[in-house]
């Protein structure tokens, strides 16, 4: 599945037409990393398993037992080869559609991954990439329990993530989406995540930049 983003004047590129419409190959995927304490967990150190087909897309962070914890982190990626290198992203959006979602009490973040464009898989290398990442390198915030379940949510990149897309102008954008106490290190001792559409998804709406 394809999906569109129209780059309109003063939207994700400053093109003159506003009708021009590119189609974007999209990749999406998730890892979800299980380990016996959420340092393991969340350090990937423990069970990796790798999604790349898969309908729905998984953030957040979850304790199950006394020595059970789940980090779960959404991987995007867009072609973005239509955008001339030139050209200044002014304002871009992640429009994603929120399937589910269980005591989302944090936000749930946009950061920068590091795949290769001719990836079609993740990796544990993938994982380990943004561990390092914090807030300081975030794209947007939004709070998880404020996404609407029944259509498209609409979070809005700040000046860092349109720089991000900007620098891979020709090229690929790869991006991942992580929940906050993943980002800032906060164990859990229950369950909480958001469960977003895939591109597979045939029912609701899958993930699109515009």
């Amino acid at each position: 599945y394809q999906p569109e983003w129209s780059c309109g004047f003063d939207s994700l590129t400053s093109y003159a037409d506003p009708s021009n419409v590119v189609e974007v190959q999209n990749f999406d995927g998730m890892i979800s990393s299980d380990g016996t304490s959420f340092s393991i967990a969340r350090a990937g150190s423990g069970t990796l398993t790798p999604s790349v087909i898969n309908s729905t897309l998984v953030v957040g962070t979850s304790q199950y037992g006394a020595s059970d914890w789940n980090v779960s982190r959404t991987y995007l990626k867009f072609n973005l080869a239509s955008l001339p290198v030139n050209n200044v992203v002014t304002i871009a959006a992640l429009k994603i559609r929120c399937i589910a979602k269980q005591n989302p009490t944090w936000n749930l973040e946009i950061h920068p991954a590091y795949m290769a464009d001719s990836a079609t898989s993740l990796t544990y290398d993938d994982w380990v990439a943004t561990t390092s990442q914090e807030s300081a390198y975030a794209f947007h915030a939004s709070s998880l329990s404020a996404l609407g379940t029944k259509d498209y949510s609409i979070l809005t990149l700040n000046s860092t993530g349109r720089a991000w897309l900007q620098g891979d102008a020709g090229g690929y954008t790869p991006i991942v989406l992580r929940y906050y106490r993943d980002v800032a290190g906060l164990a859990v001792t229950t369950i909480q995540y958001g469960q977003f559409a895939a591109s597979e998804s045939t029912v609701d709406q899958p993930p699109f930049l515009e």
